[in-house]
């Protein structure tokens, strides 16, 4: 995905809808949750990466599987990410307040979904310019 046929236009997008949705919930959840956010990227515009995220966070409930905790967080921050782009601070704000509740009632946490809660709450505070929290 990293290719540049793949970066351009929506060729993403067409990848996810018409080849890993046969599978996705067989692979690591975790890694869908990563390819999801790139494809989410393609979106141009925010109301429909917002809603193409919130459908795979459904898709991963559904799994039932039992660490799905890492995979939703990651997503949701992505979520909080966008909604801070868009200027709606307070939702970013309580998206961030649940991933923090979140991350600290999960143990052994990949280090990706450490780092996209705190690159999400580092923007949050410099938007507001809140200097000591930022750092």
């Amino acid at each position: 995905v990293a290719l540049a046929v793949f970066q351009a236009g929506d060729a993403l997008i067409q990848l996810y809808n018409n080849f890993i949705t046969d599978f996705e919930t067989k692979i690591n959840l975790l890694k869908l949750a990563h390819f999801a956010v790139m494809v989410s990227r393609q979106y141009s515009e925010k109301e429909a990466v917002v809603a193409y995220l919130e459908g795979v966070i459904e898709k991963l409930q559904a799994t039932r599987e039992q660490r799905i905790e890492e995979p939703i967080l990651y997503i949701k921050m992505q979520i909080a990410l966008f909604k801070l782009e868009q200027g709606d601070q307070k939702e970013c704000k309580n998206l961030l307040e649940n991933g923090k509740s979140t991350l600290d009632s999960m143990t052994d946490i990949d280090p990706t979904v450490y780092a996209s809660y705190y690159w999400v709450s580092s923007q949050y505070h410099k938007s507001r310019q809140e200097f000591a929290e930022f750092y």
